[in-house]
């Protein structure tokens, strides 16, 4: 039975419960929070017979141990597919909420989210003072660290106490699809912010895209383009969050630039 945009499916949790009809991206969703995994039973809504998710060819590259046996790295990295199953847009959301789940969300955990924010400066700024090669390196590490930094949070956000070492390990299969959309993402935007308007645009519409490979498990164009998607029927409320976010590291480099 071949599976379509409104396939869901039926799960059997680790308790022995059954959990279900959910979609595809809610399946992705309990692999990426380890609720899941390959040998997790489920089904297609309406059918009888049980099997382990890796058998099935939409959740294979959940599982980038089974998913490299059979593409190239280049080829996980490159290769064009169609967007998510089930990909909706998120809904609009209320700026003030979003900066009020950010200050407990970082009250909870101001030292591992400092300290990880430290380390990703302090790197930068010592490869800057490196001539010709440092800002070479530094394109290469946006994707890989940040990365690693949106993971930690994200999995903080979830209720587990993920370290910034354990992100970065974590992400270890998925690092050169990082590197490629974060320096790809670097470099697009610097050239749109020619002509102005077009960088804005690529800053705001690929805010989640490093976010969203590391989630979703997909390549670098896929994750770039699910966020510019995902952010279209609120565009200007995340702009907004933005340049609350920015404004001051924007004060301090006019300062400084004055």
């Amino acid at each position: 039975m071949p599976h379509n945009q409104t396939t869901n499916y039926d799960m059997i949790g680790g308790n022995g419960s059954e959990y279900g009809s959910v979609t595809a991206d809610q399946i992705r969703r309990w692999i990426s929070e380890r609720r899941a995994n390959k040998e997790t039973l489920i089904r297609r809504s309406g059918e009888n017979d049980w099997k382990t998710i890796s058998s099935f060819e939409e959740f294979i590259t959940s599982f980038p141990e089974l998913y490299e046996s059979k593409v190239s790295p280049i080829e996980n990295v490159f290769e064009i597919v169609k967007p998510i199953e089930d990909f909706r847009p998120i809904e609009p959301f209320s700026v003030v909420g979003c900066l009020g789940s950010a200050r407990d969300l970082l009250n909870k955990n101001f030292l591992p989210i400092a300290g990880a924010c430290l380390t990703i400066w302090s790197l930068t700024m010592a490869l800057n003072f490196i001539p010709i090669l440092g800002p070479f390196i530094i394109l290469l590490l946006i994707g890989p660290v940040h990365g690693a930094l949106f993971r930690m949070v994200l999995d903080r956000k979830r209720g587990q106490e993920t370290t910034f070492l354990q992100a970065w390990a974590d992400s270890k299969t998925q690092r050169v699809t990082l590197m490629i959309a974060g320096a790809s993402a670097t470099i697009l935007t610097s050239l749109g912010y020619l002509f102005v308007l077009p960088g804005l645009y690529l800053t705001i519409a690929w805010t989640f895209g490093l976010l969203i490979i590391l989630d979703q498990n997909t390549n670098a164009w896929v994750g770039l383009e699910n966020s510019r998607r995902s952010i279209t029927s609120s565009f200007l409320g995340l702009a907004s969050l933005l340049s609350i976010c920015y404004l001051p590291l924007i004060v301090v480099s006019l300062y400084g630039g004055i």
